[in-house]
């Protein structure tokens, strides 16, 4: 697992994580036992994958496909 070099709140429920390589985490905070939704972006900014975590289980990460 990545350490991020910095961390920027948003407000309460995201926040973002950037990393050495330029690549960066948004991670979008719900109520509840439901957890967050984390995207994953490059160092384009271009969306990569998305993934759902919770204190219960981590799901794989999707790849994202754009057509």
């Amino acid at each position: 697992m990545k350490q991020p070099t910095e961390k920027i709140e948003i407000d309460h429920n995201k926040h973002l994580l950037k990393f050495e390589d330029g690549t960066f985490e948004l991670h979008i905070g719900t109520t509840g036992p439901i957890g967050a939704d984390v995207y994953f972006f490059d160092e384009f900014a271009r969306l990569t994958g998305k993934q759902r975590r919770s204190p219960y289980f981590w799901t794989k990460i999707k790849k994202i496909k754009f057509d």
